[in-house]
Order: structure tokens, then C-alpha cells, then sequence
């Protein structure tokens, strides 16, 4: 499941990166592109930098039987 959000947030970083530079250079669509594919960047990095690394519970030694 965690690997599904990473992917999802670097595909939406591709994406919104690559189309503003298309955007920019290759074709003229205007602001509403512009604004589309950096609200895509956006969540994208906020997608990718939000997800704290899944903590295991460290064994308890007090727990341990003799």
C-alpha cells in the first residue's frame, strides 16, 4: 500500500513537471494548463514528503521470559 502512495506521488511530480515544461515551450494552452499541472506538482510533493516511514515496535526486553 505504501509503495502504491510513493509511486502515485512521483507519477503526479512526472507529470506535472513535464507538462509545465511542455506547456512552456512546446505549446501555448494558457494559464487554466499552467495552474492544472502545478496544483499536480503540488500534491505530488506534498503526496511524497507526508509519508512517514512505517515504524516497527522495537522488542521489550521486559517482556522476555526466562
Amino acid at each position: 500500500m505504501k509503495n502504491n502512495i510513493e509511486l502515485g506521488a512521483f507519477v503526479l511530480l512526472i507529470v506535472g513537471t513535464l507538462g509545465l515544461l511542455v506547456n512552456e515551450f512546446i505549446f501555448d494552452w494558457g494559464p487554466p494548463a499552467a495552474l492544472t499541472f502545478a496544483v499536480l506538482n503540488v500534491v505530488g510533493w506534498k503526496s511524497a514528503t507526508n509519508n512517514p516511514p512505517i515504524r516497527r515496535r522495537k522488542y521489550c526486553e521486559s517482556t522476555q521470559r526466562t
